[in-house]
């Protein structure tokens, strides 16, 4: 059987990509309903379980993921953030702004099926302390996050 040659480029060029992808040592997602994020919502991402031998080693970069529709009234979607691990005693807290839309009014990141979902690094390089934990919670009313689908954190290396 004879291999076309632009099918073996494209196949040994696939495989030699994936060695340059990211490794991701953990991701989480929380869904939120069509009516938008709740009122008083908070979730915790607990990226190190503190009852568990697994332990997340190396540099990470901490990125936040929204995933939303056109739908969404507000341009952008604010958090509050609170960082907590076992080696600080007072958590580190962040009002977190994401734009969504342009000034024009048209989504950012990535899209398709009229989802789109658009990712800021929170840190970069950073190393996770034992029990480390990112609590967010919205600072916006639940009518202006209709459209929101999920938020999510991921950390890869």
């Amino acid at each position: 059987m004879k291999v076309a040659p632009a099918l073996v480029m494209f196949l040994s060029s696939a495989l030699m990509s994936c060695d340059r992808l990211p490794v991701v040592d953990y991701s989480d997602f929380i869904d939120f309903p069509p009516s938008g994020i709740p009122q008083n919502w908070e979730y915790d991402f607990n990226v190190t379980a503190k009852d568990s031998a697994e332990i997340i080693s190396g540099r990470h970069d901490a990125v936040l993921v929204v995933r939303y529709t056109a739908r969404c009234p507000s341009k952008s979607i604010i958090l509050n953030l609170e960082e907590v691990s076992l080696s600080h005693e007072q958590p580190d807290t962040t009002k977190f702004e994401l734009q969504l839309f342009d000034n024009d009014g048209m989504p950012l990141g990535k899209g398709s099926y009229g989802i789109y979902e658009i990712a800021d690094t929170l840190h970069k390089g950073i190393l996770i302390p034992d029990g480390y934990t990112l609590s967010i919670s919205s600072l916006i009313p639940d009518e202006k996050t209709v459209g929101i689908k999920s938020i999510g954190l991921v950390l890869k290396q």
